[in-house]
């Protein structure tokens, strides 16, 4: 069962142009937004399920938030435009 997760997992990164190794671009891009999207988002659950409201959070950190997300993703589509190509 392990072995299976592990190689649905790794298929995940593998490039296409190349079968059997991993990109690091689509590592970047699953670690970076899956993981921090994962850790924001339950560490303002936790503050707000520990205070009972929903945190203050100032707009110039939601702006960065986005544009760094918008990185990640635009990175990933001209690294697919260019496999693609």
């Amino acid at each position: 069962m392990l072995e299976k997760l592990w190689d649905r997992l790794s298929s995940m990164f593998q490039e296409d142009s190349e079968p059997g190794a991993w990109s690091a671009t689509r590592f970047a891009f699953v670690f970076a937004v899956l993981i921090s999207n994962v850790i924001v988002f339950f560490s303002i659950a936790y503050i707000a399920i520990s205070d009972g409201k929903i945190p203050d959070i100032p707009e110039g950190v939601i702006w960065i938030y986005a544009l760094a997300n918008g990185i990640a993703f635009g990175g990933k589509v001209i690294q697919k435009f260019k496999e693609t190509k």
